[in-house]
């Protein structure tokens, strides 16, 4: 089963974030992921989420990107910041990196240079 990939752009307002876990959870429930699982991807994608758009609020213009797909029989989140690089910490910070990665296959944080930086979160489709 093949889905396209999926995109939505929101404004750096914790009131983004609900809508944004819906539109995640309503795209990886077609994957028959189970409850456990999909909450953990939720939960890990809240925090991302929050991270960008907490590290945004100096500047509401710039649009937080939520982009899902499955790739390579993972799906993936990947949370677009536009705006101010993050720093992330392994022990500490906004967000520690250790609690949020412990229930995934994949997080990692590519630099994009002035474009920004991009957060991706994957769970394997399958145990």
């Amino acid at each position: 089963m093949e889905f396209d990939h999926s995109k939505m752009e929101l404004p750096p307002n914790v009131r983004s974030i609900e809508p944004a876990l819906s539109f995640i959870d309503s795209y990886v429930t077609q994957f028959g992921v189970g409850d456990d699982r999909r909450n953990k991807l939720k939960e890990a994608s809240r925090a991302a989420i929050a991270l960008v758009i907490e590290n945004n609020l100096s500047d509401l213009n710039q649009k937080v990107g939520v982009e899902v797909f499955e790739r390579d029989g993972s799906v993936i989140v990947e949370v677009m910041n536009h705006g101010v690089p993050l720093f992330l910490h392994e022990n500490g910070g906004s967000v520690n990196l250790h609690q949020l990665s412990k229930n995934l296959d994949q997080l990692s944080v590519e630099n994009l240079g002035r474009q920004g930086q991009t957060l991706t979160l994957g769970l394997r489709l399958t145990q």
